[in-house]
């Protein structure tokens, strides 16, 4: 039997609180700086930090940046959620940049080889574009760039783009995984609308998680477990799907086929992290049983 770990709220929010404060003291900085996104994670880390500079004379500063394919709405519940916490916040838009910065690759891969930017490219582009402004943010305003990917799509599946959304000084909830960020979520307070938004980096028109995967972020959480805990992979998948998790069936025609491709983009993202790992907190996760 696989086992998901539980955790106690206030013990682990307190032990990521002061993993912020420590990260922030420890680089001698006045803060910490944030993307917004509108979405679950950002919300949950911009919560925690506020929470760990309680009493101090640390100041979180979000930034909000969307491009022509982020949706309207997104940007509105980032920018009345920091208003609603009473924290200083800057919209950039970044459309017009992101625009050109794609006509010049596009100009030149059209003499080099007769191609344009594919989506994924483009997309990945515009995180990068984001995390150099937040990059450039945090160097002037003397500020920790604190990272929002969770365990499940950062140390799971590597679902980030290098130098993009994981290029960050520090990573607050990656010892969380999706299913324990919305717990988190409830406990700290978060808005219901940014719990109930649909997960998506937006990096592509009506991109969300799930149409990328074929699967959601509990499956990945239950499969790592399984893998990590010596479950074989009969008896992984025969619990999966008695657990009746949800997977796109035209992208893979049964539980195996999810397996493998979580396995698969695991190597992968554990790749990615000797290129680039961001510190994460060390926090009490309890495996003797479900609640």
């Amino acid at each position: 039997m696989v086992v998901l770990p539980t955790m106690n709220n206030e013990i682990v929010a307190d032990e990521i609180c002061e993993f912020i404060r420590k990260t922030v003291r420890d680089q001698n900085k006045n803060g910490a700086i944030i993307g917004l996104s509108g979405g679950i994670d950002s919300a949950v880390v911009a919560l925690l930090a506020l929470r760990a500079f309680e009493n101090t004379s640390y100041k979180l500063v979000g930034y909000i940046i969307p491009s022509n394919t982020n949706k309207p709405r997104s940007g509105k519940r980032a920018s009345h959620f920091a208003k609603d916490h009473k924290f200083e916040h800057h919209a950039i838009f970044i459309t017009q940049l992101a625009l050109s910065t794609e006509k010049c690759f596009t100009d030149q891969l059209e003499k080099t080889k007769n191609q344009e930017l594919s989506k994924f490219d483009r997309g990945n582009m515009v995180s990068r574009l984001r995390g150099n402004i937040l990059s450039t943010g945090a160097t002037i305003e003397n500020k920790v760039l604190l990272g929002t990917g969770n365990q499940d799509e950062d140390y799971g599946i590597g679902y980030y783009t290098l130098f993009g959304d994981g290029a960050v000084h520090c990573s607050p909830i990656g010892g969380l995984s999706k299913r324990l960020v919305y717990q988190m979520a409830k406990y700290l307070g978060a808005p219901e609308d940014i719990i109930n938004a649909q997960p998506s980096a937006e990096l592509e028109e009506n991109q969300t998680d799930y149409g990328d995967l074929g699967y959601g972020y509990d499956i990945v959480e239950f499969f790592l477990e399984a893998k990590h805990q010596l479950v074989s992979l009969r008896d992984a998948v025969r619990e999966a799907t008695e657990r009746k998790f949800k997977y796109d069936t035209n992208k893979f025609p049964n539980m195996a086929i999810v397996w493998s491709n979580i396995i698969a983009r695991h190597k992968i993202a554990q790749e990615k992290m000797k290129i680039i790992h961001p510190p994460t907190p060390i926090i009490t996760l309890n495996y003797e049983g479900e609640l």
